[in-house]
């Protein structure tokens, strides 16, 4: 079948009335960025609008991926958990850059990890998504256009999801509307 999970959820409560059923998604970190990767090219590719990108039920499944309930709150992990998700972004933008045959100037692997650590290095306490972009393009100098046009506004909307998402997290467990199954939000089945 092709049920979305709010029709299992449904279907698998009996008569559509049950609330304590919830699937919980599982993937790892990366198999999720290169959903959302697959989904900032997809909005790049047809023009849409990046402030609607991701869902509210889109954000519910990740977050019950990659945040366990109850830890929404504790400082330590969400920190680790971006931390994370941040590696994971770069490496990601390292091997497309690499894999990409339309660059004639690739930016070589070593020279794109060494501008990450000293931006991070070099910086006090947290620093913004853009700025953090902003100064991998002045570091990069003179490069390809397209990883300034394509690669890094890809990275940095995949950053800014994956920010969202965590916040998303936290405001729903701040409502306490994690623990519930979100079965009244989800459409009505199809057949």
């Amino acid at each position: 079948t092709n049920w979305s999970n709010g029709e299992v959820v449904q279907r698998g409560t009996g008569g559509n009335y049950g609330v304590d059923g919830f699937l919980r998604p599982g993937f790892s970190y990366e198999h999720g960025l290169d959903y959302l990767r697959s989904k900032v090219l997809e909005h790049k590719e047809f023009e849409q609008n990046f402030d609607e990108f991701l869902s509210r039920d889109w954000k519910i499944k990740f977050a019950a991926s990659w945040i366990p309930k109850r830890l929404e709150m504790d400082n330590n992990f969400m920190d680790e958990t971006q931390a994370l998700l941040k590696k994971a972004i770069h490496e990601q933008f390292i091997t497309e850059i690499a894999q990409d045959k339309d660059l004639w100037d690739k930016p070589h692997e070593v020279l794109l990890k060494k501008i990450f650590s000293e931006i991070e290095s070099s910086s006090v306490g947290r620093i913004s998504i853009s700025l953090f972009w902003d100064q991998v393009i002045e570091k990069l100098g003179n490069t390809d256009t397209r990883v300034i046009d394509f690669h890094v506004p890809i990275a940095m909307t995949l950053e800014q999801a994956v920010q969202d998402i965590l916040d998303f997290s936290r405001q729903y467990y701040d409502e306490n509307k994690r623990i519930s199954s979100e079965l009244e939000h989800q459409p009505k089945s199809v057949d």
